[in-house]
């Protein structure tokens, strides 16, 4: 990113999301159905979006990623216009600074994001 004077108006915007996310921003708790291995969870996912012939792109968890740091797992082209960006956890999985950082400048920018542990808190999402 360079020095800070030398920042766009997106990399200073995202950088304060990150440090205003890092202080207080409300972390989601894993429910007691949480997933137990998040890969079977972007499994679930991806077969659902198939399934519904919904448009998405899915960061893969096999290889370091090639996107920016913070990318959700999942963006999705949902039914109605609707563009969902979604984080897919484990019960022990933690959001990383830059996941957090991500998710708050989205929603920031009024997208609607979402933290999901479970194929069911992902059905409601789509509704």
């Amino acid at each position: 990113m360079g020095t800070f004077k030398d920042w766009s108006e997106a990399e200073i915007a995202w950088r304060n999301a990150k440090v205003a996310a890092g202080r207080g921003a409300p972390m989601p708790e894993p429910p007691d159905d949480a997933v137990d291995k998040e890969s079977e969870l972007h499994e679930q996912i991806i077969q659902e979006v198939t399934r519904r012939g919904l448009w998405f792109v899915h960061s893969r968890m096999d290889r370091p990623t090639t996107t920016a740091r913070g990318v959700p797992d999942f963006i999705i082209a949902n039914k109605g216009g609707q563009t969902l960006y979604v984080e897919a956890k484990s019960k022990t999985a933690k959001l990383t600074p830059e996941q957090i950082g991500t998710l708050h400048h989205l929603n920031m920018l009024d997208h609607k994001t979402a933290v999901v542990y479970n194929i069911e808190q992902f059905l409601k999402l789509l509704e």
